[in-house]
């Protein structure tokens, strides 16, 4: 659980925007919403009417009020636009507020009680989401990424869409099931093959869709799926059970695999040795424990730090969470020293501050340029803007582009927004766990990073509502039988 809150500025720094300005805002944009807008685009006599985008970069919960002003404006923009044959919303799936952990799930029941028992809604999910009973049991269907490092965002929202349509307009009856059992999937080359079964269901017409949900790890909620197969039939509720049954059976019957084809972390103390076994050229540093991608604050510096106690000189770039120090940076001004402690504003007894003494290279507003590589994704569905930043340098050859709101750093465009040249650089470093892998496809190198944070598993559990003890590996369930370990979900039959 992060212990950054999400506020209002963290949303604006993302996105804010209803009505039409929502239109503007998705268009031919590499997103579930932009393929939304696509499909729906394509038949005049469908009527558009969008009615509001609210997204931020991932954090810790939403803060009770924002979460309710955010609840009940959406529902009051739909009431408003009544009637409508169907309702298509883009989702993460693991959002949750101070007052409740399931926010999705939330949301979708009061849009399922707003619009009544027979008008389809159909939701995007990020494949970490978790897929809850409330969630499954007021949508017709769920639709979840397919890819990971993930990279289908246009592909599950045009998937959406067509469903939608195809319910609305009487062609198809949608039901969907999730099936769930309390094992991490850690093993990406099981989660592919699972994922390519499912894909191969729906090519075969046995589903309409088909998603494996690892939920979200760092979730820490009563109500935690674990690992999900949620299916999506043409009005065969049996159907979609027995498929996601036969699905966590098989994920169950090779579960082994999921600590022998784990990818390891690497101790903080051995990076910087194997950075030094890598070719030349860039080496991504990725910090899973501290990861923005996962909610986290992206303020911890104990890369940083060990750099500088190793006197590194290669020339190495980071990103880092620090408004305090930004003030002090934008005091000091371009060419103006700054002194003190950096990072570490949220570690509490995890990590500490750092001391520095460093130069200020740039300051801006912290607009992000839109990406012109090949897949933004997440940059388009987080940040906008960074928040007013500063570049400072630290010798020998440390750069810190600090960030007064948490930033998804898994491209570079984040680091070319204030004029920086990732590749420049022999260590970038990143606060997410896999993504950059999708984007930094010119790297020489790797590392996932076993840093303190507060994704990190070392210490006690003693904080958490959920005891992760109750999921395999940690247990190990000896002769269970896995029907007796599943959750099922599905709508009441009256939908």
């Amino acid at each position: 659980m992060s212990p950054l809150l999400t506020n209002r500025s963290m949303f604006e720094a993302g996105a804010l925007v209803e009505g039409q300005d929502v239109l503007e805002f998705g268009t031919g944009t590499r997103t579930e919403l932009g393929g939304i807008l696509d499909i729906l685009g394509q038949d005049p006599a469908i009527e558009i009417v969008p009615l509001l985008a609210a997204q931020a970069s991932c954090g810790g919960p939403l803060e009770s009020g924002l979460w309710h002003q955010l609840h009940d404006r959406m529902i009051e923009a739909l009431r408003a636009q009544e009637p409508v044959d169907a309702v298509i919303i883009s989702l993460h799936g693991s959002t949750l507020a101070e007052d409740d952990d399931d926010c999705c799930g939330t949301l979708l029941a009061s849009i399922r009680a707003q619009v009544g028992p027979r008008v389809p809604i159909a939701a995007t999910l990020d494949m970490h989401g978790n897929p809850t009973a409330q969630m499954t049991q007021a949508a017709d269907a769920l639709v979840a990424y397919k890819t990971y490092p993930h990279h289908d965002f246009v592909e599950r929202g045009q998937q959406a869409a067509r469903i939608a349509i195809g319910a609305a307009t009487g062609e198809i009856s949608p039901v969907v099931a999730t099936v769930s059992a309390p094992m991490n999937l850690r093993s990406l080359p099981l989660m592919e093959e699972l994922i390519e079964e499912g894909v191969s269901l729906e090519s075969d017409g046995a589903a309409l869709c088909c998603s494996i949900m690892p939920t979200h790890p760092y979730l820490d909620v009563p109500d935690f799926r674990v690992l999900s197969a949620v299916v999506v039939t043409n009005g065969d509720r049996d159907a979609a059970v027995a498929i996601g049954k036969r699905l966590i059976t098989q994920a169950w019957n090779q579960r082994d695999r999921t600590t022998t084809e784990s990818r390891p972390l690497t101790p903080l103390p051995d990076a910087l040795a194997l950075v030094r076994s890598m070719p030349p050229g860039t080496v991504v540093i990725a910090d899973p424990n501290d990861a923005v991608t996962g909610g986290f604050p992206g303020d911890c510096p104990a890369l940083i730090g060990t750099l500088l106690e190793n006197r590194v000189t290669d020339p190495t770039c980071h990103i880092l969470t620090d408004p305090t120090f930004v003030e002090r940076a934008l005091q000091a001004g371009i060419g103006g020293r700054v002194s003190g402690p950096l990072g570490g504003t949220w570690g509490g007894d995890r990590y500490r501050p750092i001391e520095v003494d460093a130069t200020v290279v740039t300051l801006s507003d912290g607009s992000i340029q839109k990406s012109r590589e090949p897949m933004p994704g997440h940059l388009e569905v987080s940040n906008r803007s960074m928040g007013p930043t500063a570049v400072v340098r630290i010798e020998p050859a440390v750069t810190v582009v600090v960030t007064s709101v948490p930033v998804m750093s898994t491209e570079g465009t984040v680091y070319r927004s204030v004029g920086i040249e990732p590749y420049d650089y022999r260590i970038v470093s990143t606060k997410s766990v896999n993504q950059q892998r999708f984007h930094y496809t010119g790297a020489a190198g790797f590392i996932d990073l076993d840093g303190p944070g507060w994704g990190s598993t070392a210490g006690d559990y003693a904080w958490r509502k959920r005891d992760p003890a109750q999921s395999y590996p940690l247990n190990q369930f000896e002769g269970a039988d896995i029907e007796d370990l599943m959750t099922i979900a599905y709508a009441p039959p009256s939908l």
